[in-house]
């Protein structure tokens, strides 16, 4: 339920860190693994139940002693974190049909696998950003300094989209919020 911490060598990856505390008696068992934003998703074998995920929240405190903690939780738990990629989704086992009165476990996992779907199809179908485009908002966003907009012009330094309105850079994610691009002319 809570957090686990040791010292590890934090120049290692993550998935090499998790590999070593959680499978170190039976290393095959862990498939595959990819760590997006802090999260680690895990295809993983297990006995009883086949191939299936797991997400594990991860911590890296290079000023402790214990410097590396993780909180486990598969996907029958119903984790809030659905960032899961695809090729890890793709190793699953097939979930089983559901049947009247299955447990709570099934119902969160089947939840889980169509919120990380739904995202990566989002991801996919989402209009790419490009030096000098426009995009407009569905809805306006209002920010810390009171202005309420819609309409913002791209610039892309170092590959990242950069949002702008007139010389005034705002931040704000993107991908969570729906919009159209115009193209630059």
């Amino acid at each position: 339920m809570g957090w686990t911490f040791f010292a590890a060598d934090l120049r290692r990856p993550t998935a090499d860190i998790l590999r070593e505390e959680l499978f170190s008696a039976h290393p095959e068992r862990m498939l595959d693994c990819a760590v997006v934003h802090g999260v680690a998703y895990m295809a993983y074998r297990s006995e009883k139940r086949g191939v299936l995920a797991l997400v594990i929240l991860t911590q890296r405190r290079p000023r402790d002693q214990y410097n590396f903690g993780y909180k486990d939780m598969d996907e029958f738990m119903g984790p809030g974190y659905a960032e899961c990629p695809a090729r890890i989704l793709k190793r699953l086992d097939p979930l089983p049909e559901p049947t009247e009165g299955e447990g709570l476990g099934l119902g969160w996992a089947r939840a889980w696998r169509a919120a990380c779907w739904e995202k990566i199809n989002k991801r996919q179908t989402a209009p790419r950003l490009t030096e000098g485009c426009r995009i407009k908002l569905a809805e306006p966003l209002k920010f810390r300094n009171g202005d309420v907009l819609s309409e913002f012009t791209v610039r892309m330094p170092h590959g990242k989209p950069r949002f702008y309105a007139g010389y005034t850079r705002y931040s704000f994610d993107h991908r969570k919020l729906d919009y159209t691009v115009e193209e630059a002319s």
